[in-house]
């Protein structure tokens, strides 16, 4: 059975979902203004940049996240509220879009639900919005070859090469 937490802001509310019974359960939620540094921002529009951190003795947890967005922002932005969706940060593979839906609507927001298989990093963005890309440019790359070089011989290598070959010589003059 999965355990509610409300939140309030902009999420509304989140639904951890694990087999086991869960116990000391921290969750904190964070609107960010500022992203971290490895994390590219999305181009187009976003409502809000989340951090969502939840962490249970029990390991990994997946659940639901609920949030709202104003009618007013909605409306100022022109954007329609069926192509709201929460898209989720994965280090590997960038943002990636969650499975987005209205659950309901009063007269001030709408009221989405998205399914999340891990706590990370979220924006409340458009359908259209993508990750934007940085041109570096100015990046000197300097190569260095590495030789082998011969280390310190085997003391007796040698002597015991000739012993061998002496040996071998005998053994066939002898047949």
């Amino acid at each position: 059975k999965p355990v509610t937490i409300e939140v309030g802001k902009s999420v509304e509310r989140l639904k951890l979902n694990t087999k086991e019974r869960l116990e000391n359960v921290f969750v904190e939620v964070r609107e960010l203004t500022i992203l971290p540094e490895n994390v590219p921002k999305l181009s187009g529009k976003v409502y809000v940049y989340l951090e969502v951190e939840v962490s249970v003795e029990t390991g990994e947890t997946e659940g639901e996240i609920e949030f709202k967005v104003s009618k007013d922002w909605l409306i100022e932005n022109d954007v329609d509220k069926s192509s709201i969706v929460l898209k989720k940060y994965v280090e590997s593979e960038g943002w990636i879009t969650l499975e987005t839906r209205i659950i309901r609507e009063d007269e001030n927001y709408v009221y989405y639900a998205a399914k999340t298989p891990s706590f990370s990093l979220y924006a409340i963005t458009t359908k259209e919005s993508t990750a934007e890309v940085t041109t570096i440019t100015g990046i000197t790359t300097t190569t260095q070859k590495a030789i082998a070089t011969p280390t310190e011989k085997t003391p007796g290598f040698e002597v015991i090469l000739g012993i061998a070959a002496i040996t071998f010589a005998i053994r066939k003059m002898g047949k």
